[in-house]
């Protein structure tokens, strides 16, 4: 039988783990869980990361689309006025789309209103 000593006694560590390597292993635990935790919530999925370059990625293109919608309202300007005959818009656009010579003056014929007089 059991003597009285060896029931009171408490069963020890198992041997080559002391109380300091247990709390290490604990802490690097807990630190490789944190740092995990965190690289995947910038890196994966839809994370942090890509939210971020996703925004401001819709800026650049909200800029981008606000240059277009003036580049058309131009153009609709400009083909109003070519539709109109406007000299100005047709002088304009003569010399824009290189419709003229160096030195040569842009001079818009005028349609005749009313009936020409007989001889």
């Amino acid at each position: 039988m059991a003597t009285p000593s060896s029931k009171s006694r408490k069963p020890s560590r198992p041997e080559g783990r002391s109380d300091g390597t247990s709390a290490k292993s604990r802490l690097l635990l807990v630190i490789a869980v944190f740092v995990f935790t965190v690289i995947a919530f910038l890196f994966l999925g839809d994370g942090l990361w890509q939210s971020m370059t996703k925004s401001q990625d819709m800026k650049v293109l909200e800029v981008q689309v606000d240059s277009l919608k003036d580049v058309i309202h131009q153009m609709e300007i400009t083909i109003k006025g070519l539709k109109e005959g406007d000299p100005e818009t047709i002088e304009k656009e003569a010399y824009d789309q290189g419709m003229h010579k160096p030195g040569e003056k842009i001079f818009l014929k005028q349609p005749m209103v009313g009936k020409p007089k007989k001889k």
